[in-house]
């Protein structure tokens, strides 16, 4: 059965993937070191995970992410840092290479350089800290850009998108804005691609939200399920009660408002960072008359019949 499986994999995977798998591993090996050599944690990983195993119960259910006790029987509890940086530097790079294909990124160059950010990002190492769900939060990374990958495809592509979707939800549900984010950048890029026509980006735009909400529902119905085997309820904590389709929607509007002010602060304004001190209000307008200026060209371009790649 095993070696069934290892031929299904050796023929959907490229000897080009394989090659970049091999060396994003190597880089995160390496950048990570001191990480899982020194047993670097943060106090939440030192309170939960101090003597090396933890069980992932009540309190991972009320905050919604029931799927993180699954993942901790598949390593048997075991929170050592050497087992759970290598299954997440693993995982970090399988999520490299489903993005390079949802982004349909071919040339070596690029692909190196994204397999490269994708595993030195800060967020990635910090993550690591957490010796006893840092593997679980590298698989909702995974599901979330497989939900994506999978809801390009019609069909059962889509279905297998919204289980992938629960799935990430049930691990950690920050991840949400990788898939809403990548769904968008898949949209602005199909329709550049196009060149206006708007029958099938129409379609992916109506495949990526029947994959969302299909895809919450599943969340929603697995998470009544776990809340009812752990006789507990939904933990006040960052919010986790208010967890609902409804409750969702509901505040949609007000999140993506918030979104784009929180943006506009990190950027322009002194909010967030001091970007009046480094003059960095005027480097990200340059930057941004660049990209408009490249948008524009490229929209001009493939709508005069000239096929080209859209530009990232």
């Amino acid at each position: 059965m095993l070696d069934r499986l290892f031929d299904a994999i050796r023929d959907k995977v490229t000897a080009r993937e394989r090659r970049l798998f091999l060396l994003s591993v190597c880089v995160g090996f390496s950048m990570h070191f001191y990480i899982y050599a020194e047993q670097l944690t943060n106090p939440d990983g030192r309170w939960m995970a101090g003597g090396y195993t933890y069980r992932s119960t009540y309190w991972e259910t009320a905050l919604g992410r029931w799927g993180i006790f699954l993942v901790d029987c598949t390593r048997g509890y075991l929170t050592s840092p050497i087992i759970t940086c290598v299954i997440s530097i693993a995982g970090m790079a399988i999520s490299g290479l489903i993005l390079l294909r949802i982004l349909e990124i071919r040339g070596k160059i690029n692909s190196v350089i994204v397999m490269i950010m994708m595993m030195v990002m800060p967020c990635f190492s910090y993550t690591l800290s957490y010796w006893y769900c840092a593997d679980a939060y590298t698989y909702a990374m995974m599901f979330s850009l497989m939900a994506v990958w999978s809801a390009k495809k019609t069909g059962k592509g889509i279905v297998i998108g919204a289980i992938c979707m629960a799935c990430a939800l049930g691990l950690y549900q920050a991840y949400l804005g990788v898939t809403v984010g990548l769904c968008i950048i898949g949209l602005i890029v199909h329709g550049l691609e196009n060149g206006g026509k708007t029958d099938t980006w129409c379609r992916e735009c109506a495949n990526y939200m029947f994959m969302g909400v299909l895809g919450l529902i599943i969340y929603w119905i697995l998470l009544r399920i776990s809340l009812l085997i752990w006789n507990t309820q939904l933990s006040a904590y960052s919010g986790a009660n208010e967890i609902g389709i409804w409750n969702t929607l509901q505040y949609l509007p007000d999140r993506f408002v918030h979104t784009y002010h929180v943006l506009f602060q990190w950027m322009f304004g002194d909010e967030i960072i001091y970007n009046a001190y480094w003059k960095r209000p005027f480097l990200y307008f340059m930057l941004l008359i660049v990209f408009a200026t490249a948008f524009v060209i490229n929209l001009s371009i493939n709508r005069g019949g000239v096929k080209k790649k859209a530009l990232l």
